[in-house]
């Protein structure tokens, strides 16, 4: 958003300034100091395109989300690249409302109101004319109208509360309304909100998201060491906190004059941030302030035995004194996913059993995994582009393109979306990648790249027709509105099995099993961050908490995790069960019961004494 506006914008109950401290604490938001006049991530962009001066926007940077505190009522730790605990769903729903409040209506209608003309007069000063004012309102009308229906999803979500937010579905339903306006009125609901991750150690690992969906990928020739697959998490994550997006003009498609994809991501600063994130080390526990680590203990070696007995099988374990060293087994052979990509083990593990799927399965909730499989896009305008993901990576793997020319159909796999959005984008601002690396475009990406903007992948008349036909197809059945989790996994297994008939290795919906240095400030677990502390998550499902306080809560250090509320701290509760008591899908507490065996008191207190110390 403008500076500007966000700086003039009042809250729509009390009149007062939303950009101010007392309302951005109010949703948890953190400042660094009593001087700051930002949250801990909230920045400014300024800059010039071409040669005309930009207006200064604001809006999120990673350590909005990736910056975690930890107190135990005494001292206040900072966690770099751990996770925040501020309520994003409630921002976003009083944002909008707040400026909706302020447009007022009709242009002619608000020029009468009040709460239009205060604003008006703040952001354009008192010499404003009545067309600078007409401008005004019809920048903030687009504005509404491009947040509109994904502000309604996100709403119709459920209650997210402190620390949880679906960005993924976001993310989805914002590329869906940008393919096509036929979307509009019917965003799936936001209901898979999972707990911040940590992110430290993601740039290292061959896999990130929740869900595993994003892979460490080779760099695509471009000089220096910039992963595809990085950039495109980068820019779909831009995308969720609000990046500008600008697909050309139906009539633009069909003369074949324009296949860019405009934006105001800055892809520098994306590859910058990325560099720097690969700097932040897993935090280390601080024996100074809850007690030293005696790594020659007997309860520390038994730890260690049910580690290895276990948890090792899926989480690599991580040598905290060289975090970024090559993970090994215990032989000393490199634990890797593809053994030529060089990239820390990262298990990924099936959601639930499917047809033909040997396991093992965490059996935990499987809401987030399946509402992002099953999310598909009325493509319309993205039926003008060829599906460059699969093109890149056959040109990766084997140096050749292939010469089919494939574009995405109606009902496409929203995340295939995102990936060629992501990789268009990446091709427009080269200039910032050639920038930043201070060198020419490698040979392999510029023959590449010639490819895609000649004349093969341009739209042949007679070829193909862009999806504007009135009628809608019957849109593939998703989750996301769905009140069980046995209805969840019956239509998430229902999906997959109808697209192995096409594809026979698309994989199963799961979740990723990363190394679990500095877990023990990761707290509430999880994916969907549905249990409060290691050791809850140690006992076997039935017994675990099902209610506890998210947010500015107190550190447990002996349990490692939530603990009771900071007084005058601002926390919500997280509940498994509705009032009726029937599970909230994406709320269960379910699964990830290794072992199958449960443990003992002493066992689990020793396995938890272990795991503080990775």
């Amino acid at each position: 958003m403008p500076e500007t506006w966000y700086r003039a914008m009042p809250r729509a109950d009390d009149g007062t300034p939303i950009a101010a401290r007392p309302s951005m604490e109010r949703y948890g938001f953190r400042y660094c100091n009593d001087q700051a006049s930002d949250p801990i991530g909230f920045v400014l962009d300024k800059g010039k395109t071409g040669d005309v001066e930009r207006p200064a926007a604001i809006g999120l940077t990673c350590s909005a989300c990736h910056t975690g505190h930890l107190s135990d009522g005494k001292a206040t730790l900072i966690v770099h690249g751990g996770a925040a605990a501020m309520d994003l769903q409630s921002f976003t729903s009083d944002l909008f409302t707040a400026t909706r409040k302020v447009w007022s209506g009709p242009f002619e209608k608000a020029e009468t109101a009040p709460e239009w003309q205060g604003f008006a007069k703040s952001v354009l000063g008192d010499a404003a004319t009545a067309q600078d004012r007409a401008k005004l309102h019809k920048e903030l009308s687009e504005w509404l109208q491009y947040r509109r229906d994904i502000q309604a999803s996100i709403d119709d979500g459920g209650v997210w509360g402190h620390g949880r937010q679906d960005a993924v579905q976001v993310i989805l339903n914002t590329v869906s309304v940008l393919s096509d306006s036929k979307i509009r009125g019917g965003l799936p609901a936001s209901t898979a909100p999972v707990s911040i991750p940590h992110v430290w150690l993601a740039p290292h690992s061959e896999r990130v998201q929740w869900n595993g969906s994003v892979y460490k990928s080779q760099d695509i020739g471009i000089a220096g060491s910039i992963s595809t697959s990085a950039m495109i998490r980068n820019i779909s994550e831009a995308i969720g906190v609000f990046a500008e997006l600008q697909l050309p003009s139906y009539e633009a498609l069909a003369a074949g004059e324009d296949l860019t994809i405009k934006s105001s991501i800055r892809l520098d600063n994306l590859i910058r941030l990325e560099r720097a994130m690969a700097e932040i080390p897993p935090p280390r526990w601080p024996e100074g302030l809850w007690g030293a680590i005696d790594r020659t203990s007997a309860d520390h070696l038994a730890g260690k035995a049910l580690y290895d007995q276990h948890c090792a099988a899926c989480h690599a374990r991580v040598d905290p004194k060289a975090p970024f060293a090559e993970i090994v087994d215990a032989s000393g052979k490199p634990l890797l996913n593809d053994p030529t990509d060089g990239a820390p083990f990262v298990r990924v593990v099936s959601a639930f059993a499917t047809q033909g799927d040997p396991g093992p399965f965490v059996d935990t909730d499987p809401m987030m995994a399946c509402n992002a499989m099953t999310h598909a896009s009325w493509s319309g305008k993205m039926t003008a582009f060829v599906n460059l993901f699969g093109s890149l990576q056959s040109f990766t793997t084997n140096g050749i393109l292939g010469t089919k020319v494939e574009r995405f159909p109606t009902g496409t796999e929203t995340l295939r979306l995102i990936e060629d959005m992501s990789l268009r984008i990446l091709w427009d601002k080269q200039a910032e990648i050639s920038a930043v690396q201070k060198s020419d475009v490698g040979r392999q990406t510029d023959s590449f790249f010639a490819w895609l903007t000649g004349g093969d992948v341009k739209p042949e008349s007679g070829d193909w027709v862009i999806a504007q036909a009135e009628e809608v197809p019957t849109p593939t059945p998703v989750t996301h509105a769905l009140k069980t989790v046995v209805e969840v996994r019956q239509t998430c297994a229902q999906v997959l099995a109808a697209r192995r008939l096409t594809a026979p290795y698309v994989p199963p919906p799961a979740y990723k099993a990363g190394p679990l240095a500095g877990i023990f400030a990761s707290a509430p677990y999880l994916h969907n961050g549905s249990i409060p502390t290691l050791d809850a998550l140690l006992l076997p499902p039935e017994q675990r908490p099902t209610s506890f306080a998210v947010g500015q809560v107190l550190f447990n250090p002996t349990t490692l995790g939530l603990g009771s509320p900071v007084e005058g701290g601002r926390w919500s509760v997280f509940s498994v069960t509705d009032d009726a008591d029937n599970i909230v899908p994406g709320n269960s507490n379910e699964g990830h019961a290794f072992p199958v065996n449960p443990l003992s008191d002493a066992e689990r207190a020793q396995l938890v004494a272990y795991l503080k110390g990775l």
